[in-house]
């Protein structure tokens, strides 16, 4: 039996610009960012981790590597979490966006982004943690339980918050969550009992 975490990153410039940003090498986290990603560490002390996975952009790989150097393990770049495509959107504010679906923009479609992130999700092993984004942590959790795109606009997921879930079963545990829930906690400490007895 095993579980996935997945962790937004931290604040970055492309936030506080209100841009939307696919590159790899662009945009670091903000001061608020930082400390975000350092209290998301904080709050996995003392709970069993095998793997942590991020995505290649970034504003993910470094709240991953502060989240690593807090709970001792290295970091593995996972490029089926990446951020989504935004076509010639990229890099654009969103006040360029219009009203439309994400293939009418020449976006990457959300079939897609679901699609790869089940994929991770599904074949995943072992106690992980996973450093992606807004749009596909909400793609995952959406397909879920059953809802499509504009449906799940309500979804929230914030800055550094923590989105739990049983990938055997696929139920999940928590939503956006700023803390990890003692619910949580609890879940994880008896499935980490249980590898290792």
């Amino acid at each position: 039996m095993g579980w996935i975490v997945l962790i937004r990153h931290g604040e970055s410039e492309a936030n506080t610009s209100s841009i939307i940003s696919e590159d790899i090498d662009r945009f670091p986290l903000t001061e608020i960012g930082i400390e975000q990603a350092k209290l998301a560490g904080k709050e996995l002390n003392g709970i069993n981790i095998d793997h942590i996975y991020t995505s290649p952009v970034r504003r993910a790989v470094h709240t991953a590597e502060i989240i690593g150097k807090m709970t001792g393990k290295s970091i593995n770049v996972e490029n089926r979490i990446r951020e989504s495509g935004f076509g010639a959107y990229n890099n654009k504010s969103i006040e360029y966006l219009r009203s439309s679906n994400r293939e009418a923009l020449g976006m990457e479609p959300w079939s897609s982004i679901v699609s790869r992130m089940r994929e991770f999700a599904e074949h995943s092993s072992g106690n992980t943690i996973a450093v992606s984004h807004s749009l596909p942590i909400r793609a995952l959790i959406s397909s879920i339980i059953g809802m499509n795109e504009i449906e799940s606009f309500g979804v929230e997921v914030g800055y550094a918050s923590f989105t739990t879930i049983d990938f055997d079963n696929m139920k999940i545990r928590s939503i956006g969550s700023r803390t990890i829930t003692p619910a949580v906690r609890e879940f994880l400490k008896r499935n980490s009992e249980s590898k290792s007895g």
